[in-house]
């Protein structure tokens, strides 16, 4: 069933109290029935707040990756420097 088709509880406990079931049984059977329709599905607000924190996951690492590449960008001009002290000029 659809996340966004509701479930009748009150018309699934009269159609089990029509077809002879106790009414606290036809509570108990619906009460079970409505959590498994609807106890795994995602709501609207439930996605909202997934994209809102993937987001913010995303520009964290983004964030991080660029302060990564400035660091590594430093060590790399940091040997050359050394390299060009160092080494015999060519030729």
């Amino acid at each position: 069933m659809p996340a966004d088709v509701g479930f009748d509880t009150i018309a699934a406990v009269q159609r089990l109290r029509d077809a002879g079931i106790e009414q606290a049984h036809a509570e108990a059977i619906t009460a079970s029935i409505h959590v498994d329709v609807t106890g795994g599905v995602a709501t609207k607000a439930d996605l909202e707040l997934s994209k809102i924190e993937l987001e913010r996951q995303i520009e964290k690492a983004k964030f991080d990756l660029t302060w990564r590449l400035i660091a590594a960008i430093g060590v790399i001009n940091a040997i050359f420097l050394a390299l060009s002290r160092y080494l015999p000029p060519p030729g």
